[in-house]
C-alpha cells in the first residue's frame, strides 16, 4: 500500500515539473552586455509636462496601497518619479492544490514627463526567496544553479510588468470632455 501512494505522490510530482517545462517562455527584455534585464516604453499621449505628471500621480495613488512611501522622488520642475516596491510570486502545489506565495520581486520604476509624451522604465528586479537572485540568473537554463520554477516566476514577472504599464497607460489618457446638457430640456 505504502509504494502505491508513493507512486502516485511521485507521479503527481513529476506532472507538476512537466507542467511548468511546457508553459510558453516569457519575453524577457534581457541586455547581455550589461547583464540587466529592462523593461521599458515611450508613450505619446495628450497633454503638458505638468499635466502628464499629475495624472501620473493620481495613477499611483490608485495603483498602489501607500504610495508615498513608495516613490522616492516626485519632482515636477525635471518630470521625474521615481519609486521602489515588491510584489508576490506564487507556485502552485499539485498535492494541495493551492497557490502558495514563495517568493518576492523587488523592482525600482522611474517614469520621465515631456509635453506630449512620457517613459516609464522597470529595473533593478531581483527575486527574493531564499537567497536573492538576479532575473538574468534565472533566464540562464544551464547554469547549475538554475530551478525549473523559475520558468513560472518569470512568467509571473511578465503579467506584472503588463498589468503595470497597461493600467498606467490607461490612467494616463486624458479625461474625455464631457457633454453639456441641452439648455432646451
Amino acid at each position: 500500500m505504502k509504494t502505491i501512494v508513493s507512486f502516485i505522490i511521485l507521479l503527481l510530482v513529476n506532472a507538476g515539473l512537466l507542467a511548468q517545462d511546457t508553459l510558453p517562455d516569457p519575453n524577457i527584455p534581457f541586455d547581455k552586455e550589461t547583464q540587466t534585464v529592462e523593461f521599458s516604453n515611450v508613450i505619446h499621449v495628450q497633454g503638458t509636462k505638468q499635466e502628464l505628471f499629475n495624472r501620473c500621480v493620481y495613477w499611483l495613488n490608485d495603483f498602489y496601497k501607500s504610495p508615498t512611501r513608495v516613490t522616492q522622488i516626485r519632482d515636477l520642475p525635471s518630470g521625474k518619479i521615481l519609486g521602489k516596491h515588491f510584489f508576490p510570486l506564487y507556485t502552485f502545489d499539485t498535492i494541495d492544490k493551492v497557490k502558495k506565495k514563495t517568493a518576492k520581486v523587488n523592482y525600482t520604476f522611474i517614469v520621465v514627463f515631456k509635453d506630449g509624451r512620457y517613459k516609464w522604465e522597470i529595473n533593478e528586479l531581483e527575486v527574493i526567496a531564499n537567497r536573492k537572485v538576479p532575473i538574468g540568473e534565472m533566464l540562464n537554463k544551464s547554469d547549475t544553479m538554475y530551478r525549473k520554477k523559475w520558468k513560472s516566476y518569470l512568467i509571473q514577472i511578465n503579467e506584472f510588468i503588463e498589468n503595470w504599464s497597461s493600467n498606467l497607460t490607461n490612467k494616463m489618457q486624458p479625461e474625455k470632455a464631457k457633454k453639456e446638457e441641452d439648455d432646451d430640456w
